[in-house]
């Protein structure tokens, strides 16, 4: 068998499971509105009180006076009415659903109330009708809307009579008949909400929800006989051995599925023997068994006595008795004409005496005695409905799915749009249905819609679009008969779809899918392919490389593979593509990916860089639990040719960290990168459908990220950021968990900035935190000569830490937390033109001050002065014509060094390389001192 034919036979089975897995109603019944009539003999579990609900789905074929759908009630008389969801009796009114509670042989208001539905009903279509109640409303819901309420203090009193479908009483011919088809009859001893009733009319039950007493799914399709599919009671025990006791046994009732029955055993006489004949009996005596709890007592008849009247000599069991606790063993006997008689007896099982049915049983359950002996069976209270007078099975079933009838407008998220006007969520089966008004869009008037439903089903001869930026997810499983189609924006954002069960495909996948990537011309664009078994004819006329990184290091032209025509692409891995002179939208025919893909060639012959791709029709996420990642740093990093004003960038993320807009989320179609760590030649990676990401994230998402320092270098419409984390967890050198390596592009209008460690330049670098001053040479790579400024961002960052940046090319110091530095680039400026500073101005305790002898007559600084590079100080003036003179003690207290203060802003070398020196500022009459730690 070749593979073709395989893969055929794959999509024909999954088409059926999907088929079978969809089915929430199979088939229904044709009430003729003459005698036909679904019947259940009465039970205590169908007897409702404070609180019910009984739903159906119904297709009415003619409108009867009050015809029944489900009545709780046998009495023609209604003398044994609890509940009924039934039609109208209203002269005109026949045609409206009316909910009738009590019995209504007595006083509307006292016995009984009624509530009639504002919906008048029509003939032919489907409805799910559903009428609920509690101890003070009254509810009727059409559709999964409620249609009328009404406040109510009559509760049903619980009568014997059964529960009849199609048809209000059980007689000859049944009275009140239904003409039409019901299906999935549900009865339940809870009050049903709106969004209970909503989320479950369309599935079919388990069988074991809290509550369900009553469920008939017509899904026997022929026969006599509808099935209740809800846990049962126990309705009676029978026993099978009633065993050998002189004590009374206990009874326990286990398993099943169920729970709280209980039950007593009822015992009878077995065997009698004589243990003292007594005196003056006569063999015509009837004896009393003495002792015991019993509802009927046993009696002995005395068949032979010695002589005419003396002791017995013979008797036997005249009547068994029924005890629930046993006399003990030799008892005595009243009655007769003599005295003093004593029997031994044997007792056995006669009956179980249920003190409590139970709930929840979905078999018998067992039943033990303790001692053992007796057997015993358990027989469920099953409410099966028996159909009286051959209705007809309809392989008409009621809807499976909430229905698309694209009434007003295209968009998904109108209401009004929707079945019974209500918009679908994670919970309910969707249906985009042949015949409807309009093909259905997913975000028309909103942009990041998330829309969700259960099953998904795209009927054919329809259409589906998830416009850019928007999202479906499907919680169930997806049939696709029509065609599901993925838009693209110039901003080359897609569509995105999550399925979360099996998707299947009506016929061929390319005819069922059609998936968009907008692609802007003349720039480089990052791809993977969202479907199966495409091909590179998908970029035909456009320039289609993938990378090879045992054949160069990233940035060399070597490792880059052009790729020819029909050439398969596989799914996982990153593919550049280039476009000339005019936009275009490729498009991919097929079905979607999904599943797990595994990416087990990546290496490190050369720098370790890999080039991957995101395989899903969604966004994923970079940080969830779903990968598997072994020997590969924690970093990614993407090319965006929009950032800039269109100019490109790179974007890099790594741990809650990113630059340029990076972040944890990578869009559908997106190539990225990866790294095999150092130390390793292999690695790989593995996807699963757990990463996909559950709404629509921009992967330029906004990273927030404790004691982080965005280095932001603008020029024109160009800008490039360089990142400085501060953790416990991170080092001086390269941190495959907390760094992020540089990527350089080759034009723009402005210059690449960046710091390094001893690894190589860094885009993000993560360092440990410290506790005096730290100084960080940041690196420019100027792009285009004109002017530039730089400026900082603080997120989480502690504030009393100063942040300075110098530009060693001038030599001019800025404090950044007080403005941005401007200056003028040029093609051949040093790349190591700045040194960023951060500083935390330091207390002289009071044992320095004492050692030393220096006093500080001030407490307010107003000259700050830090440590750099372990050999300068940064003095920081508040007043910009500062003249101070500025002394430098050892902690000895001996001056090493002194010079004059005149300006602002001033980095001053020292003289020594004492570790710790004390700085006295004296400003006229004004001194203050700091202690400076030199690193």
């Amino acid at each position: 068998m070749n593979s073709r034919m395989i893969a055929y036979l794959i999509s024909c089975l999954m088409l059926i499971l999907l088929s079978v897995s969809l089915k929430a109603q199979d088939g229904s019944i044709n009430f003729d509105g003459y005698d036909d009539i679904a019947h259940t003999d009465g039970s205590s579990i169908l007897n409702l009180s404070t609180s019910g609900t009984v739903e159906a789905w119904i297709n009415v074929d003619v409108f009867k006076i009050a015809a029944g759908i489900v009545h709780k009630g046998d009495a023609t008389d209604y003398s044994d009415e609890e509940y009924s969801l039934q039609f109208y009796w209203g002269t005109g009114q026949y045609n409206k659903l009316c909910f009738v509670l009590g019995h209504s042989n007595g006083t509307e208001g006292t016995t009984w109330n009624k509530l009639i539905s504002n919906t008048n009903f029509v003939a032919g279509e489907w409805y799910h009708v559903a009428i609920a109640w509690n101890s003070t409303n009254m509810y009727i819901y059409v559709n999964g809307n409620l249609d009328n309420s009404r406040t109510n203090s009559v509760m049903p009193t619980a009568y014997t009579g059964g529960l009849n479908i199609g048809s209000q009483c059980y007689t000859e011919p049944p009275k009140r008949p239904f003409d039409g088809k019901i299906d999935e009859v549900r009865v339940w001893n809870t009050t049903r909400t709106q969004t209970e009733i909503r989320e479950n009319m369309y599935k079919q039950l388990t069988g074991s929800e809290s509550g369900l007493v009553a469920y008939y799914d017509f899904e026997e399709g022929s026969g006599n006989t509808l099935l209740n599919h809800a846990p049962s009671i126990i309705d009676h025990i029978v026993v099978e051995s009633g065993g050998s006791y002189t004590t009374t046994p206990t009874v326990t009732i286990s398993g099943g599925g169920g729970s709280g029955a209980s039950a007593s055993a009822v015992l009878k006489m077995a065997t009698l023997t004589l243990y003292n004949g007594g005196t003056n009996y006569r063999s015509t005596d009837y004896l009393n068994v003495d002792g015991g709890t019993y509802t009927t007592r046993a009696q002995i008849d005395v068949t032979s006595v010695s002589g005419r009247r003396g002791p017995i000599t013979g008797a036997t069991i005249y009547n068994a008795g029924a005890y629930s606790s046993l006399p003990s063993n030799p008892f005595n006997v009243s009655g007769g004409s003599g005295s003093g008689a004593m029997f031994n007896a044997t007792w056995s099982v006669n009956a179980i005496n249920l003190t409590n049915a139970g709930s929840g049983y979905t078999s018998a359950p067992t039943i033990t005695f303790n001692p053992t002996g007796a057997t015993a069976t358990a027989v469920l209270s099953d409410c099966d409905a028996k159909l009286f007078n051959s209705p007809t099975w309809s392989t008409e079933n009621a809807p499976l799915a909430h229905a698309w009838l694209g009434t007003i407008s295209t968009d998904w998220s109108n209401a009004q749009n929707w079945f019974a006007g209500w918009s679908p969520n994670a919970k309910i089966p969707v249906r985009i249905k042949y015949g409807a008004s309009r093909n259905c869009v997913i975000g028309v008037s909103t942009n990041e819609y998330y829309a969700e439903c259960e099953a998904l089903t795209i009927d054919n001869g329809t259409t589906l679009t998830i416009n850019p930026g928007n999202t479906l997810r499907a919680h169930g499983n997806t049939g696709i008969s029509g065609v599901l189609i993925f838009e693209s924006d110039t901003s080359c954002r897609t569509g995105n779809f999550i399925d979360n069960g099996n998707i299947t495909y009506s016929g061929s996948k390319g005819q069922n899918v059609t998936f968009k990537k907008y692609i802007t011309k003349d720039k480089w664009h990052y791809n993977s392919v969202p479907i199966e078994d495409a091909t590179s004819n998908v970029f035909w006329g456009m320039a289609l490389y993938n990378y090879d990184e045992p054949s160069g290091a990233q940035g060399t032209k070597v490792a880059w593979k052009k790729i020819g025509n029909d050439v398969a692409l596989t799914p996982g891995i990153g593919y550049d593509a280039y476009v000339k002179n005019s936009d275009k939208t490729i498009i991919y025919n097929g079905g979607l990916n999904t599943g797990t893909f595994l990416l087990d060639s990546l290496t490190r012959q050369h720098d370790g860089f890999n080039f991957v791709g995101n395989p899903y029709p969604s966004a994923i996420d970079w940080d969830a639990n779903g990968w598997q990642k072994s020997n590969l740093d924690d970093a990614i990093y993407i090319w965006d040719p929009n950032l800039n004003n269109g100019q490109g960038n790179y974007m890099s993320y790594v741990n809650g960290v990113g630059s340029n807009g990076g972040s944890r989320y990578i869009p559908a179609t997106q190539g990225f990168w990866v790294r095999v760590s150092s130390g390793y030649s292999t690695g790989y990676l593995q996807m699963s459908n757990d990463i996909r990401v559950n709404d629509n994230t921009k992967y330029r998402a906004a990273n927030t990220a404790e004691n982080t320092v965005r280095v932001i270098c603008k020029a024109a419409a160009f800008s490039d950021e360089a990142v400085i984390r501060f953790s416990d967890e991170a080092t001086g050198n390269f941190d495959a968990h907390f760094d992020a390596s540089k990527f350089f592009t080759e034009s723009g209008q402005g210059s690449m900035i960046y710091s390094t460690c001893p690894e190589g330049p860094l885009s993000v670098n993560s360092l440990p935190f410290q506790t005096q001053s730290l100084s960080i040479p940041l690196f420019t790579k100027v792009l285009a000569e004109n002017q530039h400024s730089i400026e900082i961002k603080l997120e989480n960052f502690d504030y009393q830490t100063d942040i300075f940046l110098e530009d060693q090319m001038t030599g001019i110091i800025t404090d950044m937390k007080k403005g941005n530095y401007t200056y003028y680039a040029k093609l051949d400026d040093q790349e190591n033109r700045f040194i960023l500073h951060f500083g935390k101005v330091q207390k002289i305790s009071a044992e320095e001050k004492n050692v030393t002898g220096i006093q500080e007559e001030n407490t307010h600084k107003t000259v700050k002065v830090y440590s750099a590079q372990g050999k300068y100080l940064i003095l920081s003036a508040e007043n910009p014509e500062i003249n101070a003179m500025v002394n430098i003690f050892d902690l000895n207290g001996k001056l090493i060094d002194k010079f004059r203060l005149d300006n602002s802003l001033v980095k001053h070398q020292l003289t020594t390389s004492a570790g710790i020196v004390i700085v006295q500022i004296i400003n006229g009459q004004h001194i203050e001192t700091t202690k400076i730690i030199l690193h």
